[in-house]
């Protein structure tokens, strides 16, 4: 649909549904030395597998791109999943991410070759095959904050000598581990995650969604409500609501120090 090479482009409120490209790298947009600014964008059954290369429906090289408040579902590629990024910087923000399948690689996120990420309040449910991940990072700093990641896998998948980052998210799975770990270990706290993880305020609980994978938001009796370290939290949640203070006992840090683990609070 489109490609951006040495470019400026915004994107704001559209629909990219079955696109596919002929060289077999980003499926609905592809980017080489672009900045790229994507709004309010919803991308479904992109990619066609087999030809589909990295990035079933965005790819980027080398690029600058800020992605928010948009939903990636049911976009099928060979390797390297929904979005694929390698270098330059990449922000994420408010992205629900479900449904989508690859063979190798992170069948919803990929960051390789020194990519910079921050992901924030990031839905993921039910994606991966057998024998893939829903985030796959390799060589590259990635930063998960106020995330919610459910999967029949290991939703996380760190293969790098830079050390990731992951704060207040649930990292859940039918799956033995949350995490799974390469050359070195991301640093982790203040979440949930099935198997455990060594950080300050890591807990392996159930996390208690009201109906997993469909509803990921947390039960009244949820362990990650008032959990989080409100010091890196984001103001609103994945559904831009501010933060509540449950009737609950804060177990957290920070301030303020009634923030929920994951990308939604819980509302009394």
């Amino acid at each position: 649909a489109i490609h951006a090479e040495n470019a400026t482009v915004f994107i704001d409120g559209c629909r990219f549904d079955n696109n596919t490209n002929g060289k077999g790298w980003g499926g609905a947009i592809s980017l080489v030395n672009a900045t790229a600014q994507i709004n309010r964008c919803d991308f479904v059954a992109n990619g066609d597998g087999a030809n589909t290369l990295g990035g079933s429906a965005i790819a980027a090289a080398s690029s600058n791109t800020i992605i928010t408040n948009s939903t990636f579902t049911d976009n099928v590629s060979s390797q390297d999943g929904a979005i694929y990024v390698q270098k330059g910087t990449h922000t994420f923000s408010r992205l629900y991410i479900a449904n989508n399948q690859t063979s190798f690689g992170g069948s919803g996120l990929t960051a390789l070759l020194g990519a910079d990420v921050t992901a924030t309040n990031l839905v993921m449910s039910n994606d991966g095959l057998v024998g893939t991940n829903p985030i796959y990072i390799q060589d590259s700093d990635f930063s998960l904050i106020s995330s919610t990641l459910y999967s029949n896998r290991a939703p996380f998948t760190c293969d790098t000598v830079i050390p990731s980052t992951i704060v207040n998210s649930i990292i859940w799975t039918e799956d033995t581990y949350g995490v799974a770990a390469g050359a070195e270990t991301p640093i982790v706290s203040y979440s949930i995650v099935k198997g455990g993880y060594a950080g300050t305020g890591v807990y392996d609980v159930d996390p208690e969604f009201v109906l997993s994978p469909d509803n990921l938001q947390l039960q009244s009796t949820s362990p990650a409500i008032d959990a989080a370290d409100g010091d890196r939290a984001p103001g609103a949640d994945y559904l831009n609501v501010l933060r509540q203070d449950a009737p609950a006992v804060d177990t957290g840090a920070g301030t303020p120090s009634y923030v929920d683990i994951g990308a939604y609070e819980y509302v009394p």
